[in-house]
């Protein structure tokens, strides 16, 4: 796909060191495959997790949680700070995560915390684990006695409350301390050179293009992970209301970076309209060539995946855009090992 018309100044240069924190269901999928497809079309190196796509989610990364390959009896490790990119799923620790890639860009994504936690609690099947008939709203149910449910019933109940702010390290004994709230989020917004939003995600990508001296082609995009209409519940006044106090700390941190996210697009000046334009443009002409809007994989019942057209254009292109972030990270651990055997 043709993108020579970017307005790339020469003043930059390409920043190939990244540290994606990844939140859940915060469309934090979508902005995975997009720094996958970025390293892995590069032949960049990623610290990858040992085992599936998830470093962790209880536990906060440590350096020994990361992918080495092994031969034999001989194994061969990776320098520790020679890695590019760091993109799985991992609790934010920054002294552990500096380690791996040496003089990174930190970049995360963060949602307005009712749509973020509904969208957990569909997606995540908790209609089943709270046993309650299909016919009933069972987030209604849920905020009956939300602490016996999250006590007895979840998996991860410690991220069950202000998933967000405990995806980005806090500790969930620390949910009710607003000073301790609020000091985590004023180290979080020295120590991460951009907090991406969802809602505005385009907007976004325009921020993360710019801060990365990236193309538009680098910043293409098909969204993952779409909720079907079966794990959705209705929310009226009184149910957002529950969420927002269920989830006070994670209101604070999205009030914050919400805040912060406008003053940088102020900052970049005049020509942000203009390139936000010109992407949805790109977007749109990329999407109509690739992607087949008359269907979609439903394999998942949780949620809808696009299909790519059978006669798509410029295909090699296709088809990195519509790969999906587990199917990348097997990729990219294939591509390793491959690269390190040979090298034994």
């Amino acid at each position: 796909m043709n993108t020579n018309g970017d307005n790339i100044t020469h003043e930059c240069n390409v920043v190939k060191h990244i540290v994606f924190v990844k939140t859940h269901k915060t469309a934090s999928t979508t902005i995975a495959s997009i720094f996958q497809r970025f390293g892995y079309s590069r032949n960049l190196t990623f610290a990858i997790p040992q085992k599936g796509h998830t470093f962790s989610i209880l536990d906060l990364f440590k350096r020994e949680m990361v992918f080495s390959v092994s031969s034999g009896n001989k194994m061969r490790k990776q320098p520790l700070d020679s890695y590019h990119l760091l993109t799985n799923h991992a609790r934010y620790n920054r002294k552990e995560m500096d380690v791996v890639i040496h003089a990174a860009m930190y970049v995360t994504i963060i949602r307005e915390p009712v749509a973020n936690f509904e969208s957990t609690f569909g997606y995540f099947d908790a209609e089943k684990l709270l046993k309650v008939p299909q016919n009933i709203n069972s987030l209604e149910i849920f905020f009956l006695n939300p602490n016996k449910f999250v006590a007895r019933t979840f998996f991860g109940w410690q991220r069950a409350r202000n998933g967000q702010l405990f995806d980005l390290g806090l500790s969930h004994e620390d949910y009710d301390d607003q000073v301790k709230v609020q000091n985590k989020i004023k180290h979080l917004d020295s120590e991460f050179d951009l907090v991406l939003i969802t809602e505005y995600f385009d907007e976004s990508l325009i921020l993360l293009k710019k801060l990365m001296c990236w193309s538009f082609e680098d910043i293409l995009y098909v969204s993952k992970g779409i909720r079907s209409a079966s794990h959705r519940y209705a929310l009226n006044d009184e149910l957002q209301a529950k969420i927002r106090e269920w989830n006070h700390a994670d209101v604070m941190l999205y009030n914050h970076f919400n805040k912060t996210f406008w003053r940088k697009i102020k900052e970049y000046g005049d020509s942000f309209q203009k390139d936000l334009s010109e992407f949805r443009n790109k977007q749109r002409t990329v999407l109509s060539h690739c992607v087949d809007d008359r269907n979609v994989d439903d394999s998942d019942r949780r949620e809808n995946k696009f299909i790519l057209k059978s006669d798509a254009i410029v295909r090699v292109f296709c088809k990195a855009l519509l790969r999906g972030y587990v199917e990348y990270t097997r990729f990219i651990r294939n591509t390793m090992v491959n690269r390190d055997m040979g090298s034994l």
